[in-house]
């Protein structure tokens, strides 16, 4: 009966369950396990040590069965019929299959302080269970700023304030804080494992509300939950927010009322009477997210989970919760069989909840940008005698992308790129055929122009007002031209020779890799549409670099028609025309269109 148990179980819950596994025999916790000291001083009758034994037995049994809540009930309750640590360690190892972690940390902590007849090993072993469910379990210190407050987690009451630090399951919980004549707090918690959480409410008096008169038909002192919250007995009269509340009756025994609605109006007093029925069924209702709001027959009773009792037979729960799927089901409850119903939410992707300022979409745009180089740089830009004017860019880039909810985005681009510059009075030679180089000043008009390709990454986030950055890379396939003029004064000794040349032109292809990091602040216009301005600095390496090849002009000028000797061929020496690394900064302006 035993075996499926032992494999289930781990080498350290193994080693503690000994009494759990002797082969062919059933467990004993009277013998085996030791009762603690509290037992130990009043002996237990027989007959309750013989219900203690059958109740560890049969939670054995409903263990083996899956059956992890009814097992939990067993073991409990022989331990309070008969304290016992196989018991005790039984009762935790449910809660952990249950990831109720904290509270199986509470018993073996329990545990360790209550029993002093625990084995040096059994003690270790327990020890390191607990340092295995710490980063599982998480501590709140919550602190309020009135006495007497309600501190309920989770829809379950976990004292009146001032509380000591709570222990939660580590994650997202449900905080709700309620004291008549003030507001209820609710938010939620995200508690982080093995950590200790601080958490500072401050309770609003109630500035709008009413008062509630709740009472029982028949006349019966009962207790009274309103919103959840134990508030007293009827006859009960208190001040409540102003709107909707939710209130029940609950009894002794399975007595009480279902959940029933009234409003609370200003300055004004809602009275309300209920009768007690007979509400045989309990039930549970664990909703994920916790935050979700539970509806049952039209009802809203709760946010988070809801504990109660209702009357046996068909009943309608909703779960509803903001970028969620609600669901809906029409559950049968059965007298003698408690219902629980966990119901996970499905998330709705096209919900706001789950959509960043900019959902993920297509993205097409259109990108304009404007510059100043200091120079082309080369042989010919980067004279030092010369009057260089500054290189104006700019270019035109189509985009096409698409960008992920979280604001990451991913870009193709082409487009147009060019850059011009002009050189005056720069210092030239000129060799005429088969003369001596003639030294003379020129004028230059360079202009690179051509497609430039690439991808980009960029990120931005906001709503109306986007703030992020982009990283574009990519080749820029130009062209290089150099449109000259040259001009040689006439030199001594006679005959006096002139010599001028052009306008003449030499041009190269260029390839350029472009690196360019960016700023951007933009605006929405719209749902759809974005307008940006941003700033950046454009980065080319040259990988090619076009040169003034020494071909032959037509120069000369004669000042003396008997001279012929100044008209001619000609060369120009041969010269870099754009330098090998440029920095171009820039501003964009952008504007794209989601799709």
């Amino acid at each position: 009966m035993h075996a499926p148990l032992r494999r289930s179980l781990s080498l350290a819950w193994a080693s503690l369950l000994l009494p759990l596994a002797a082969s062919g025999q059933k467990p004993a916790p009277s013998a085996a396990p030791a009762p603690s000291p509290a037992a130990s001083a009043s002996a237990a009758p027989a007959d309750t040590k013989a219900e203690a034994r059958q109740r560890f037995e049969r939670g054995l049994a409903l263990f083996e069965q899956g059956e992890l809540d009814a097992a939990l009930a067993e073991f409990l309750r022989s331990r309070e019929l008969y304290p016992t640590k196989s018991a005790a360690i039984n009762a935790a190892r449910v809660l952990q299959k249950l990831k109720r972690y904290h509270e199986a940390q509470e018993k073996l902590e329990a545990l360790l302080a209550e029993t002093s007849q625990l084995k040096d090993e059994e003690r270790t072993t327990i020890n390191q269970i607990i340092t295995e469910l710490r980063p599982r379990v998480a501590t709140l210190d919550i602190r309020v700023s009135e006495a007497g407050a309600t501190v309920l987690i989770d829809g379950e009451t976990r004292g009146l304030t001032p509380v000591g630090p709570l222990r939660v399951n580590a994650g997202s919980h449900l905080l709700r804080v309620v004291k008549e004549g003030y507001v209820t707090l609710e938010q939620r918690v995200d508690a982080a494992g093995d950590t200790v959480n601080p958490i500072e409410v401050k309770l609003a008096p109630i500035a709008r509300g009413g008062k509630a008169r709740i009472s029982e038909s028949n006349g019966a002192a009962v207790e009274v939950l309103i919103d959840g919250v134990l508030v007293g007995k009827t006859p009960w009269e208190g001040t409540l927010p102003e709107g909707r509340h939710v209130v029940l009756l609950r009894g002794e025994g399975d007595l009480g009322t279902a959940p029933a609605s009234f409003d609370v109006r200003l300055d004004d007093t809602t009275a309300l009477s209920l009768t007690l029925a007979r509400l045989s069924c309990p039930v549970s209702i664990e909703p994920t997210p916790i935050t979700a709001r539970i509806a049952i027959d039209g009802i809203d009773v709760e946010r988070g989970a809801w504990r109660g009792r209702l009357a046996c037979g068909p009943h309608r729960i909703e779960v509803a919760a903001e970028g969620f799927f609600p669901q809906s089901r029409v559950e049968n409850l059965f007298e003698g069989k408690p219902t629980e119903l966990s119901v996970s939410l499905e998330r709705d992707l096209s919900s706001p909840l789950w959509r960043a300022a900019f959902p993920s979409r297509i993205v097409v745009g259109l990108r304009a940008t404007g510059g100043l180089l200091p120079s082309l740089g080369g042989d010919v830009a980067g004279c030092n005698d010369c009057s260089p004017g500054l290189a104006l860019a700019g270019s035109l880039q189509l985009e096409l992308g698409y960008r992920l909810g979280s604001g990451l985005g991913f870009y193709l681009e082409g487009g147009y790129l060019s850059a011009a510059q002009t050189l005056q009075d720069r210092q030239e030679s000129l060799t005429p055929v088969g003369l001596p180089a003639h030294p003379g000043r020129a004028d230059d008009t360079l202009s690179l122009r051509g497609l430039s390709l690439g991808a980009a990454l960029g990120y931005q986030r906001g709503s109306s007002w986007q703030l992020g950055g982009r990283l574009a890379f990519g080749l820029w396939l130009a062209s290089l031209s150099d449109r000259r003029t040259f001009d040689a004064p006439a030199r001594s000794p006679s005959p006096a020779v002139a010599y001028q040349a052009g306008p003449v032109t030499s041009s190269g292809d260029a390839l350029f890799l472009r690196i360019e990091p960016m700023l951007q602040l933009g605006r929405a216009l719209g749902e759809r549409w974005r307008v940006s301005a941003g700033a950046g600095l454009q980065m080319l390496a040259a990988l090619s670099k076009p040169t003034w090849e020494p071909l032959q002009v037509q120069a000369g000028r004669c000042p003396d028609p008997d001279v012929n000797v100044c008209a001619g061929r000609a060369l120009f020496p041969q010269a870099t025309l754009v330098g090998g690394f440029l920095l171009l900064p820039q501003l964009t302006l952008s504007l794209q269109r989601d799709f």
